[in-house]
């Protein structure tokens, strides 16, 4: 390549580059990118199958089987499977049901379909950056970054939301950001649709429209300081207005049927269960844990009178337990919560260890001497990456990434003993902040390398 070619090809002085204009030798499409991440979670999927039946699959992760009651009262309305529905959600349970209409209730056939919006997945992270206006590199390597991320491979595998959830956060986001640019109502309809799928599937993606919202009124008050063009915000709130009350549609649905205001019972239960009874115990040991949690079955039984308490009588007792815990341990609520949250945003993938037992030497090798510590550093790079962002001119793909990872990882200190899988979401702003501190690495090392000849 002339040396004037080379120049430009690695320069960061004009906008016009979006950061990067890098042409790697992997391949550069996103056909490539989804048969790459497809394929590799096939080969993965073969190795998990030695294990396991289609029955024990669905048997094996207790969290499956909830998902599948849904899937159940969907197809029968049967009240005997009120009590999944509340607690998880309606909407992977209603995927399971619509897909098993075609192939049944053989776990293969749904993970197939699984692992082909797993790979879809990478393509859109490609898509979303091109949105925001980042280069085509950035875009293929976070795909790259997901598509190969152990922690995205596994939970395909597996029965649980996480895949479809990050796959409709996407599609959130693009159609999000391409109602911005067309400034028309039919396109928020769209984002509006994608946001209550999102939310359908797990209920923290209630708040995405107030998220994302919320970013914009950051980014118009940095316009505003430095005294640039302004944002309009009308059409913007009409879809988050619109949005909001889609999702709000299910909550309302539970508390006419239950007096339950709420998508699901996740959250609460997961923040009493686990962050309260760790906070309250003063440790994180599973024995001391449980003891707490049975204390609390036991008052709410004598609360009611009754050991099988209803479904609103559950979820107030819940309630009344987070409120009046968090209210007495302020301090220590809050420093636990976000013990938990650094906790889930660095820590190793552990599924792989359950469904491939044959491969414990080589995850063993990765997640202990290969990978070991690497939370940290990858934390901060992708807090890098996002200055550089900012830096380079591309504010509102910085703040829209950053106020997003915050978003996804903070909404994690409710739980912990689930490895990475509860941050996976968070990797739809990881791995492009994550692409961009690599790639500003790498053009700097080969403008040291070209001063140097």
């Amino acid at each position: 390549m002339p040396k004037s070619n080379l120049k430009q090809s690695f320069s960061f002085s004009k906008l016009s580059t979006k950061l990067s204009s890098v042409d790697f030798a992997f391949p550069a499409s996103k056909l490539s990118l989804f048969l790459v991440a497809l394929i590799v979670r096939i080969v993965y999927l073969f190795f998990v199958a030695e294990n396991y039946s289609s029955e024990q699959y669905w048997v094996r992760f207790s969290d499956t089987l909830f998902f599948r009651d849904v899937a159940w009262w969907f197809a029968s309305g049967s009240p005997d499977l009120e009590n999944s529905l509340v607690l998880v959600g309606p909407g992977y349970g209603y995927i399971l049901y619509v897909w098993g209409l075609i192939v049944g209730w053989n776990a293969w056939g749904h993970l197939a379909l699984q692992l082909v919006i797993a790979a879809l997945n990478c393509v859109l992270i490609s898509v979303m950056c091109s949105r925001l206006g980042l280069k085509k590199s950035i875009g293929l390597l976070a795909g790259y970054f997901h598509a190969f991320s152990l922690t995205a491979i596994t939970l395909s595998c597996t029965l649980y939301t996480e895949t479809w959830f990050i796959f409709f956060t996407l599609l959130t986001l693009i159609t999000f950001l391409d109602a911005l640019r067309a400034k028309t109502i039919g396109h928020y309809f769209i984002f509006a649709a994608f946001a209550f799928c999102a939310a359908m599937v797990r209920s923290v993606g209630q708040f995405y429209p107030i998220v994302l919202f919320g970013i914009l009124v950051l980014y118009a008050i940095y316009q505003k300081i430095r005294r640039k063009a302004g944002i309009t915000l009308m059409m913007p709130l009409f879809g988050t207005l619109l949005a909001l009350s889609l999702i709000l549609s299910w909550p309302i649905r539970n508390y006419v049927k239950h007096g339950i205001f709420t998508i699901s019972e996740t959250g609460t239960r997961a923040a009493k269960r686990y962050w309260l009874a760790a906070a309250v115990s003063g440790t994180y040991e599973e024995d001391e844990i449980n003891r707490r949690r049975k204390i609390w079955d036991e008052q709410m039984h004598n609360r009611f009178g009754t050991k099988t308490p209803s479904l609103s009588q559950r979820h107030q007792f819940d309630i009344s337990v987070v409120r009046d815990t968090v209210m007495k341990y302020p301090a220590r609520m809050l420093s636990g919560y976000l013990h938990n949250v650094w906790v889930n945003m660095t820590k190793d993938s552990r599924l792989q260890y359950e469904q491939t037992p044959q491969l414990n030497p080589l995850w063993f090798f990765y997640t202990k001497k290969l990978a070991t510590g690497l939370g940290t550093p990858v934390f901060w790079l992708i807090l890098f990456g996002g200055a550089v962002l900012m830096m380079r001119g591309k504010t509102f793909a910085g703040v829209f990434l950053v106020v997003l990872y915050a978003y996804l990882g903070l909404i994690t200190g409710a739980t912990f003993w689930q490895g990475s899988r509860i941050f996976l979401p968070g990797q739809v702003a990881w791995a492009p902040l994550l692409s961009v501190s690599f790639l500003w690495g790498y053009e700097k090392a080969m403008s040291f390398r070209r001063r140097l000849r």
